[in-house]
C-alpha cells in the first residue's frame, strides 16, 4: 500500500498543539486513524487532546476496547487494541463492525494489531506514529494511505 508522508514534527509535550490542529483537517466521516506508540507514549493522551475543545473528557477504552463519543458533528469511536492479540480475538470483538457507522471517525491505538490493508477501502486511512525521542520529547509522523 503506498504513502505519503503529511507531516513531521519533533516537539515537546506541551507544544501538542501543531499535531493536534494538523488532525483536526482530516476529521470527517469514515477516516481511520491508526495511532503506533510504544507505551507511554501519549496516544490517549493526544486522542483527549484533540477532543478536548469540543467539552468531551476521553477515558482509556482499554478493557472496554472501544468508547464513542459526539464530537465535530461525528460518532468518534475510540478503540484500543492492545489486549487482542491474534486476528482471530479482533475479529469477535467486534472491531470490523465499527465501519459500519457511515458517518463516524475510528481513532485506534495499537494499531499494530492489525494489518491497515484490512481496513475499508471505501474509508480514509492515515496513519500516526508517535516516537519517544529524550527530554520528553515525541516525534510525530503521520502518514496518509488513502484519502477520498
Amino acid at each position: 500500500m503506498d504513502t505519503q508522508l503529511v507531516g513531521i514534527e519533533i516537539i515537546d509535550t506541551k507544544d501538542i498543539n501543531v499535531v493536534i490542529e494538523t488532525l483536526k483537517t482530516y476529521v470527517y466521516p469514515k477516516t481511520f486513524i491508526g495511532i503506533s506508540g510504544q507505551m507511554g507514549a501519549g496516544k490517549t493522551t493526544l486522542i483527549s487532546q484533540l477532543l478536548k475543545d469540543q467539552n468531551v473528557v476521553v477515558a482509556s477504552p482499554t478493557f472496554s476496547l472501544h468508547n464513542a463519543y459526539f464530537a465535530f458533528g461525528l460518532t468518534i469511536i475510540h478503540v484500543d487494541l492492545y489486549r487482542l492479540e491474534s486476528a482471530d480475538e479482533i475479529d469477535s470483538s467486534g472491531f470490523w463492525d465499527l465501519f459500519t457507522d457511515q458517518k463516524s471517525i475510528i481513532l485506534a491505538e495499537w494499531i499494530e494489531r492489525i494489518s491497515m490493508d484490512d481496513v475499508p477501502l471505501d474509508w480514509n486511512l492515515l496513519l500516526l506514529k508517535i516516537q519517544l525521542q529524550s527530554d520528553n520529547q515525541r516525534c510525530y509522523s503521520l502518514f496518509s494511505y488513502r484519502l477520498k
